[in-house]
């Protein structure tokens, strides 16, 4: 093989594939979920059904590369977040908050994140579940950092166990966007608010608990 072919065939690829997630983004926003067919989104992204076959079997696993790709911006945003210096422990949890469930421009819309959640809920056992499932540890990971680098900065109590606390900004944070996206009059103004009122209720508990320390003469 000539040298540097297989790393173009792979840009190639790539391309292509980001091209019929487009497709079917803009397909999705403009008609819905339910009613696009694969054919269409073939025909939209200008490759063939069959060409779109070998990259996406089913519709779920073109609505898992969507989603996932949608997680995957927020986890890079998030990096930012969580490695960078802080000097409030509020404002650094509401920040990658924001990251992580914000819906993004361009993004999936709350019908998409509706199919999503529930074929996440309803098919425990299959490749889109354990993919999903993936995706939120990675935002339990990512907020157990973020925890982590505050307490090295003294910016939150060290007592305080960083994954529980990661679970429990992830799990309210989490029931918070099911019920946004439940509500298509909701706003993310809307969302950012209410997760903020939790993080800032969580972040009190923890600090009013933590026991005081006696300066050392």
């Amino acid at each position: 093989m000539i040298p540097g072919m297989a790393g173009l065939r792979e840009k190639q690829k790539q391309l292509r594939r980001s091209e019929m997630l487009k497709a079917a983004m803009s397909l999705f926003a403009a008609k819905g979920y339910s009613p696009v067919k694969l054919e269409e989104v073939a025909e939209t992204a200008g490759v063939s059904p069959g060409t779109l076959y070998t990259y996406f079997k089913s519709k779920n696993d073109l609505l898992l590369a969507v989603v996932t790709e949608d997680f995957e911006h927020g986890f890079t945003l998030g990096r930012q977040t969580v490695d960078a210096p802080h000097t409030d422990a509020l404002a650094a949890v509401n920040a990658l908050t924001g990251y992580l469930y914000t819906n993004r421009v361009g993004g999936p819309t709350s019908e998409m994140w509706r199919f999503a959640v529930a074929a996440f809920m309803t098919q425990p056992q299959s490749h889109f579940a354990r993919e999903y499932e993936k995706c939120l540890q990675r935002q339990r990971c990512q907020f157990a950092r973020l925890i982590r680098n505050l307490q090295s900065a003294n910016l939150f109590p060290k007592t305080t166990d960083a994954d529980d606390f990661a679970t429990l900004l992830e799990g309210a944070a989490t029931l918070s966007f099911l019920e946004h996206i439940r509500d298509e009059t909701a706003s993310d103004d809307d969302l950012m608010s209410k997760l903020h009122k939790f993080n800032e209720q969580l972040l009190s508990q923890v600090t009013q608990q933590a026991p005081e320390t006696t300066p050392q003469v």
